[in-house]
């Protein structure tokens, strides 16, 4: 099986994540690694994203859903990054 990679730039990361909690960087690279790791689009659900970021009480919900509104687009298949 091939090992699955994707481009990190950190300091792009950094500069476009300053300002999120931890939680919310959490939850952003489970949901990017999900993204890439699956090979398409995220649900446009709540229900599997909060799997993929182990979202289980409200703080955790309420980062996951931070972060697909601020770096998530929705597309006809699902949720991809923004670009």
């Amino acid at each position: 099986m091939a090992i699955k990679w994707y481009p990190h730039h950190l300091g792009d990361y950094a500069k476009k994540t300053s300002g999120l909690s931890m939680l919310e960087h959490g939850a952003y690279r489970l949901l990017l690694d999900e993204y890439y790791n699956t090979g398409g689009a995220l649900p446009n659900d709540h229900k599997y994203p909060a799997r993929v970021c182990r979202a289980i009480n409200p703080k955790e919900r309420s980062a996951m859903t931070k972060i697909l509104s601020l770096f998530f687009d929705l597309g006809e298949d699902g949720k991809h990054p923004s670009k």
